[in-house]
């Protein structure tokens, strides 16, 4: 098997031909890679968020941090309904009205809870209404194949 020499690195045929078929197919499926990325990023800037706030904040804040946010997650994965995922499904093969149907009745449930959630704790209504929101955004983005403003997104709002 011949091999090359590159500045003292020896590197056979072999792997290169597979760095360059990973090469392009990465060119190809330039989407995956952004999408891949910016949740990638997102986690390890999420992380590092709550690995900040455990440093600044002493157990109990933490933990009620942690609840409040848990109080609106719940409200909130039930306000979309599963409809980010059918937004991204319907939207991607071009039926328009269903992102504006799915927008609508996401809207109203999240308002509602929103409201409900507000006589208890308006700081997780205001959590949940972002977070709904935040959702089906990025589900419209996904499914109108936006890659990189997906990305971009998802590693933005962890910065903000």
């Amino acid at each position: 098997m011949k091999s090359f020499i590159y500045d003292t690195i020896i590197i056979s045929p072999i792997p290169m031909r597979v760095f360059d078929r990973v090469l392009s197919l990465l060119r190809l499926e330039s989407g995956f890679v952004y999408v891949s990325l910016g949740d990638f990023s997102s986690a390890v800037l999420g992380a590092l968020f709550w690995l900040v706030l455990a440093w600044v904040l002493n157990v109990g804040q933490y933990g009620e941090v942690n609840y409040y946010i848990a109080l609106a997650s719940v409200p909130a994965a039930l306000s979309l309904f599963g409809l980010n995922t059918t937004v991204i499904v319907y939207l991607a093969q071009g039926e328009e009205e269903i992102l504006y149907e799915a927008n609508s009745i996401v809207f109203v449930l999240s308002v509602s809870t929103a409201f409900l959630m507000a006589f208890f704790n308006p700081f997780s209504s205001l959590i949940l209404l972002s977070t709904v929101f935040y959702s089906m955004s990025l589900a419209e983005a996904l499914s109108r194949r936006l890659y990189w403003e997906h990305g971009f997104v998802c590693v933005l709002s962890r910065l903000i």
